[in-house]
């Protein structure tokens, strides 16, 4: 995983060049969480947002992409934290770069079948006894990058290419500062995908390592919807079952879809619902669960326990 921006520069913010405290975003989902979250990071100054705060969202690279277990996204990032600490990078880490400065300069159409033939190529080229998990360090990064891709069919300007691309795959790490920022994983309790030893494992490694955990049961969309009045009178049977109402809705989606007609979990007016509900939703939450061991079982969410830590940087 990687900073949504090209650069991973922390920025200052007060005159002694004091860096401002990042918060690491982290979804579980692709899409909906990173409406929201942009949302409210555009909408810091209205709703109350601590200035010495930077949100940072951690999008995922080619090979991560799909992934929904939460344990197996917290250990990713556990060990990129290390590595990147050891100022190396992994093999993976490298072939990711590859890959999306190729997209990012339109070298690499966008095109699904292109990118699969161009991984399996990149997987071909390892050095011989590597594996994608091996360490590469940071001095070694262009030679390696140079090495896998002279073993590919791309061969336009190959010794160009190295001397720019190593400095991207270095630079789009991201800088973490431990016990100064927070990483901070937005999840869903899907009881179909996530089972009660792997909740337990999740906190257990979050807690160990210093990172926060944010969960909606039984989905983000149950987080938004708090961001209406009337909420505290819903079946609790029935949004903790959720089950589908139609081939497109569950339960807490189509009581979303209800109160804010129109949406849908790839488009919907964040903006709109963050500046009108975002004080409510704080509020609602209160009426259900916000314990992160409670919230394993019973209905509710944490995030806005988020919010409040954002507004007084905490």
């Amino acid at each position: 995983m990687r900073e949504a921006r090209k650069f991973a520069e922390r920025t200052s913010f007060r005159s002694d060049d004091k860096p401002r405290k990042k918060f690491f975003l982290v979804y579980e989902g692709e899409k909906t969480e990173q409406i929201y979250f942009d949302s409210l990071n555009q909408l810091r100054d209205d709703v109350g947002i601590s200035p010495l705060i930077e949100l940072i969202p951690l999008v995922r690279d080619y090979s991560e992409r799909g992934w929904s277990n939460p344990q197996k996204i917290v250990g990713r990032i556990r060990e990129n934290i290390m590595a990147h600490q050891m100022r190396s990078v992994t093999y993976e880490t490298v072939m990711n770069g590859i890959m999306e400065y190729m997209i990012d300069q339109g070298i690499l159409v966008k095109h699904s079948l292109a990118k699969q033939v161009m991984w399996k190529e990149l997987l071909e080229a390892l050095p011989e006894g590597k594996t994608i998990s091996d360490l590469v360090p940071e001095a070694n990064v262009e030679s390696v990058c140079g090495q896998i891709m002279k073993n590919v069919s791309y061969k336009n300007d190959i010794e160009g290419m190295m001397t720019e691309l190593s400095g991207v795959i270095m630079d789009k790490a991201y800088l973490y500062m431990k016990d100064y920022d927070a990483i901070c994983f937005i999840v869903d309790r899907d009881r179909g995908s996530f089972s009660k030893e792997q909740y337990m494992k999740v906190a257990k490694l979050c807690e160990e390592n210093a990172y926060r955990l944010y969960i909606s049961n039984p989905c983000f969309e149950f987080w938004l919807l708090m961001h209406f009045e009337g909420i505290e009178g819903l079946d609790k049977d029935k949004v903790l079952e959720n089950c589908e109402v139609s081939n497109k809705f569950n339960y807490v989606s189509n009581e979303l879809r209800i109160k804010d007609n129109g949406y849908s979990k790839n488009h919907y007016n964040a903006h709109k619902l963050i500046v009108d509900g975002l004080d409510i939703a704080i509020r609602n939450e209160k009426y259900f669960c916000e314990d992160l061991y409670g919230l394993e079982h019973d209905i509710g969410s944490n995030i806005g326990l988020l919010i409040e830590k954002l507004r007084k940087n905490d």
